[in-house]
């Protein structure tokens, strides 16, 4: 028994006697290969800094700093002249006074301006279709008071083209599928499309214009005028002071 724990000892100690010797506990630099590499081998060098040199700080002198002002003359600075081609008068302009006032006038007169009559198709309109309908409704979302006139006060329309505020108050809406007149509690429907721009004169008719021509509504006589020889370029009947438009008096002579 003590021959086999000898021997076992012995193997023991032989068997780290081999695993000691065969480390390489020398610390060393550990060579490249040549063969695995198309670079050279790194070769170390000493780091070497340069020789030392003074530093010569620059300080501010006693008694402070004194900048120097100097004027600046624009007018002596170099320039060249711009050819830009004027020429001086020859002599200074003189200044003469006008006066409207002094100009020949004479009174205008309508009736002998040239005309020609207009021919108007007038057709006994249909009584329009009057709907009671709803207050209008408080815009939401807004700051301030909007109020909307829609469908729920009888605007079939989402696109208006023309507004007025007759002289009593009521309000004419013109669209591209009809005539309104709105007073706040009834909305009343003629049959006049594609009014793009409403007056009234001073009998209380109201004049449109359209893409075709221009037409008027007599809504005490319930007739309809409608005229296509002539064309209005502006969107909008003009206004006048008088509240009659320049043609309405020409219209009602013929």
């Amino acid at each position: 028994m003590n021959k086999i724990t000898f021997c076992s000892l012995l193997m023991i100690a032989f068997t780290a006697f081999v695993a000691l010797t065969s480390c390489n506990n020398h610390g060393g630099d550990i060579p490249f290969s040549l063969n695995d590499s198309v670079w050279p081998q790194p070769v170390s060098q000493p780091l070497q800094l340069s020789a030392p040199k003074k530093l010569n700080w620059v300080t501010v002198k006693t008694g402070g700093i004194h900048p120097t002002i100097k004027k600046l003359d624009i007018d002596a600075l170099p320039h060249v002249p711009y050819a830009s081609g004027f020429k001086p008068f020859a002599s200074a302009p003189k200044e003469v006074h006008f006066d409207f006032n002094a100009l020949p006038s004479s009174p205008f007169n309508l009736d002998k301006i040239p005309s020609k009559p207009l021919k108007f198709k007038t057709s006994l309109m249909s009584p329009p279709l009057i709907i009671k309908v709803a207050p209008p409704s408080l815009k939401s979302g807004t700051p301030l008071s909007v109020y909307d006139i829609g469908l729920q006060q009888g605007l079939r329309d989402k696109i208006v083209l023309c507004l007025l505020k007759d002289k009593n108050g009521l309000m004419w809406i013109g669209t591209s599928t009809g005539l309104y007149r709105y007073d706040g509690e009834y909305m009343q429907s003629y049959p006049v499309r594609g009014a793009n721009g409403l007056i009234e004169d001073n009998d209380g008719r109201i004049w449109l214009t359209q893409g075709r021509g221009i037409g008027m509504v007599d809504t005490k006589s319930g007739k309809l005028s409608l005229s296509n020889t002539i064309r209005f370029p502006r969107p909008d009947l003009p206004r006048y002071p008088s509240g009659q438009p320049p043609l309405a008096h020409k219209f009602n002579r013929q």
